[in-house]
């Protein structure tokens, strides 16, 4: 059954999800995504940041305003929790920096 079904219409049910869903765009490398309330079901919640993170990556990345490599990492965090990585990226050249280093650390 859709989560809409309960609601008296599709659009009353739309409308309803302005109260837990909001993006704030930042001028920096952070953006904040608000996916629900804490007295929400977490069922809901985690059907809610399924949504939501895959459809704020591509609008960002849609609109011109990141590029794929600048995301580096998503995580989901609580007003009083650290955060809890999701999505995390590194470069090729990362990657390639780090290999070296643990080669040469592996040879001391």
């Amino acid at each position: 059954m859709p989560l809409f079904a309960k609601e008296e219409s599709f659009e009353a049910y739309l409308n309803s999800l302005s109260n837990y869903t909001y993006f704030i765009q930042g001028n920096g490398p952070n953006y904040s995504l608000k996916v629900g309330r804490i007295t929400m079901d977490i069922k809901d919640l985690v059907k809610n940041i399924q949504a939501a993170v895959p459809a704020l990556v591509a609008h960002l990345l849609e609109s011109g305003s990141l590029e794929n490599e600048s995301v580096r990492r998503v995580a989901l965090k609580t007003a009083a929790s650290p955060s809890l990585p999701v999505l995390s990226f590194i470069t090729e050249r990362e990657r390639n920096l780090l290999a070296d280093a643990i080669q040469e650390a592996e040879s001391l």
